[in-house]
């Protein structure tokens, strides 16, 4: 899984993201997550009352996004109590009118050698409207503000549209309100895949961690795709890589490995995304200047 090989004595931070559809296998979710000792988790499509039972599965702290009237899914960020990722502060009420799923966010400090240091990376757990390319489009807008100023971020999520140029055959989705949700009518061609989520954050400055990790580093299956593949996406075109994770590139530049995980398929819907940052170069960038700060 390794991207850029780390020093052969670098400590580790390891995340991953997880969609694990409306927690159906929850306790089998868990027990996969747990052989992956685990820094960092963001899950998705988390359930009422659920928090808790992973926190104690799992040995972590979470910190749930707020509350909506508009779906029971919900996202959550997880923390490993003595890991390298120290809680800061939790941000809420600005997701609260959120127009589909609130997005989890909270800020970090990076822990090595036993001391935290003075920068801050800001987590957020991602999950796009299902079914409206607006809505997405206003949803992705939102990631300008943060990253700004030089700011360090790590957002991975569920995004429900393509990346730029990885794009199915729309002839090929039979389901026409799933052609529907995933396009969006232009004034001069028609029907067209949406990737203005993707467009919008690479626009303002983040990196695509599966395209780094196999554009720089040659790790090719961090491309492979990570949902549409369960008998209720029949019609929809094929398998598709619509669950990603963004940073800036300050925080990517430690990134050294990265994948979306097969042979899980029963348990959800989504595979799930793993990675690892090299913890020195990952507290070097979050600590170092930020421009315009």
């Amino acid at each position: 899984m390794n991207t850029a090989p780390p020093a052969p004595d670098a400590q580790l931070a390891r995340f991953a993201y997880w969609n694990v559809e409306h927690g159906r296998r929850l306790t089998d979710a868990c027990a996969w997550l747990r052989t992956q000792t685990l820094d960092l988790l963001v899950w998705g499509e988390l359930q009422p009352g659920d928090l808790s039972r992973v926190e104690d599965a799992l040995d972590m702290v979470g910190y749930a996004a707020a509350d909506t009237e508009v779906t029971d899914n919900t996202n959550a960020i997880l923390l490993r109590p003595d890991g390298p990722f120290v809680f800061d502060r939790e941000f809420k009420r600005q997701h609260r009118r959120a127009p589909w799923i609130p997005k989890a966010n909270i800020q970090v400090g990076i822990r090595s050698d036993g001391s935290t240091g003075s920068g801050r990376l800001i987590l957020v757990g991602e999950h796009s409207c299902y079914y409206g390319p607006t809505i997405r489009q206003i949803e992705a807008e939102w990631y300008s503000t943060v990253i700004k100023h030089g700011r360090r971020v790590l957002a991975m999520g569920d995004w429900n549209s393509y990346p730029v140029g990885e794009v199915p055959d729309l002839g090929a989705i039979t389901d026409l309100a799933h052609l529907h949700d995933r396009t969006y009518l232009h004034p001069s061609v028609g029907r067209v895949p949406d990737t203005r989520p993707d467009e919008d954050l690479t626009t303002a400055g983040y990196i695509d961690l599966a395209r780094h990790a196999a554009v720089r580093n040659s790790y090719h299956l961090a491309l492979g795709p990570t949902a549409g593949y369960a008998p209720s996406a029949a019609g929809h075109g094929g398998e598709q890589r619509i669950d990603r994770a963004y940073a800036d590139p300050s925080t990517a530049s430690a990134l050294v490995a990265f994948e979306p995980v097969r042979g899980l398929e029963e348990i959800s819907d989504h595979r799930p995304l793993v990675g690892a940052f090299d913890l020195a170069r990952l507290r070097a960038a979050v600590d170092g200047p930020h421009k315009n700060a």
